[in-house]
């Protein structure tokens, strides 16, 4: 004789991918909620800085520092390195215990990282000048 499988056995064998969904629905909600935030906040700071960049820059059309614009290979290069830093934080904070959390526990870990982040950072800024791509250019008339 055939056995036919009692409802329980087929119920709590595995839990159905509708099950799955609705119980994974409101974190995938909070994550693309959390995401839009970092990113709005992201936003407001850069443009908040770009405003206040223009009015320090009128205020003060002489200073060398409100002359100078950033380039796009400057934009790359500090994306990059903000990515690293935020690389460093995550490893430290999700896998403390990982190579690189182990790493940055220690003070002496954190500083060196730090460290090797900003001279390194600046060794490839004043390479990618020579090579003609600097980090920032002369502000033209057009630029304020």
């Amino acid at each position: 004789m055939d056995q036919v499988p009692s409802l329980d056995s087929a119920n709590t064998a595995r839990p159905s991918a509708r099950t799955l969904d609705i119980t994974m629905a409101p974190l995938i909600g909070r994550i693309i909620a959390l995401v839009l935030v970092l990113v709005a906040i992201v936003a407001a700071l850069i443009a908040g800085g770009l405003w206040l960049g223009r009015i320090w820059a009128r205020r003060h059309p002489h200073a060398k520092s409100a002359k100078q614009v950033i380039t796009l290979t400057g934009l790359v290069l500090y994306g990059c390195q903000t990515l690293l830093l935020l690389l460093g934080l995550a490893a430290r904070q999700l896998q403390p215990h990982g190579p690189l959390g182990d790493f940055l526990s220690t003070p002496e870990g954190l500083v060196t990282y730090l460290g090797c982040l900003v001279v390194g950072f600046s060794v490839a800024a004043s390479i990618l000048a020579k090579l003609g791509h600097p980090v920032t250019r002369e502000r033209d008339d057009r630029d304020v």
